[in-house]
């Protein structure tokens, strides 16, 4: 190592002594002076003497305590600004709550307070208090209020109807009485009976069937999605002939005797005229029932069936306000509500725990009941 440079002390000082001093006053005074040594006599001036003083070695060995001392005071200053962070966002976090959305399908748009907010499955931070929540599914809305309170997290879960799929043909189905009969419709020839059309336009058509005793000729309408049927009698040696129109709220199968002669809700059926026997069938529901039918010739004759009723349960985990096909029906558990045969949408809707939406096929025969655990996610 280096040492510093060694000072130097001027002693001056002690050669600008009085030169007088160097006569003592106590000399003995038996002892003889000469006439030269009573004069006076001065002594040369003694040079100024520098002293060295030798310092001590500077010692460097401070440097790794020191930046040891310097790193650890930087980590204490980052340790406290991320604490500071970090006791910041938990003050913030408990300012606020949490509402998670999700639903099936997902992908569906999530508006609160009447801003978009995103698409499912969706986590949003929200102020406490009272907020509208709302999901949009094509044309189909669902509302729903909820209510944050601070630093809690609250879950909607809402399922919507899976979408059918978009049908832009109806079908029908052709028979009679005599097989082999020609069929034209809306004057273009088809096939003969018995005859299965796949793809008619949805609308109003002209139906006619030719056999020995002639032509008969009706009028069907064809829904997209729908199979309509007709069954026709051509008459023999002029016999005269009329119609049978069936309306009914669900899908049915019509017989006499033992032969099929229409299906649908709404089927028209050329007879022979007089008096027929006719039974509706709904195999799927259990339901049936015989009419009879007095036709007259070229006159047309209606059957309307009216959908019987029968008892339908309906239950939720934890609870819920369920509304059927749209009407609020009461909150569960519900016990024998009278219900129509048929399918039915039910929804079940709980203020926390979102909505849950449901098909029930109601059958004569029974048991109809349904249930949710709006718990489970």
């Amino acid at each position: 190592m280096k040492s510093r440079p060694a000072l130097a002390v001027d002693n001056t000082a002690d050669a600008l002594a009085d030169p007088l001093d160097a006569f003592s006053s106590e000399a003995p005074a038996s002892t003889p002076v000469s006439a030269a040594a009573a004069e006076p006599a001065f002594r040369p001036m003694t040079p100024p003497v520098r002293r060295t003083i030798a310092l001590p070695a500077f010692d460097r060995t401070w440097k790794p305590w020191g930046l040891a001392a310097l790193a650890a005071g930087v980590a204490l200053i980052g340790f406290a600004i991320v604490e500071y962070r970090g006791v910041a966002a938990r003050t913030a976090a408990a300012e606020v709550g949490t509402l998670t959305i999700d639903s099936r399908p997902q992908g569906t748009r999530v508006v609160v307070d009447g801003q978009e907010r995103g698409v499912t499955p969706l986590t949003l931070t929200l102020k406490p208090g009272d907020h509208g929540l709302a999901l949009l599914n094509g044309a189909e809305r669902r509302s729903l209020p909820v209510t944050i309170a601070a630093g809690t997290v609250v879950s909607q879960y809402f399922e919507f109807a899976p979408a059918a799929p978009a049908v832009s043909t109806g079908k029908l189905s052709v028979t009679g009485d005599v097989s082999g009969s020609r069929v034209s419709i809306d004057g273009r020839a088809r096939g003969t009976t018995p005859l299965f059309i796949s793809d008619l336009a949805p609308g109003d058509h002209v139906v006619a069937v030719a056999g020995e005793g002639g032509t008969v000729e009706r009028k069907v309408t064809i829904e997209a999605g729908a199979t309509a049927s007709m069954v026709f009698s051509v008459p023999k040696g002029g016999v005269a002939a009329g119609w049978l129109a069936l309306s009914a709220p669900f899908d049915v199968q019509l017989y006499e005797n033992a032969d099929l002669i229409g299906s649908g809700s709404a089927a028209r059926i050329m007879l022979q005229a007089g008096r027929h026997d006719i039974r509706i069938v709904s195999q799927a529901l259990g339901f049936e029932e015989t009419r009879r039918v007095d036709v007259a010739g070229g006159k047309v004759s209606t059957v309307k069936v009216d959908a019987p009723k029968a008892a339908l349960s309906a239950n939720a985990r934890p609870w819920a306000d369920v509304l059927i096909d749209g009407a609020n029906v009461g909150q569960t558990p519900l016990a024998n509500l009278s219900v129509s045969l048929g399918s039915h949408e039910v929804l079940f809707r709980h203020p926390q725990l979102g909505e849950q939406r449901q098909t029930v096929v109601v059958t004569a025969k029974g048991p109809n009941r349904i249930s949710v655990d709006l718990t489970r996610k």
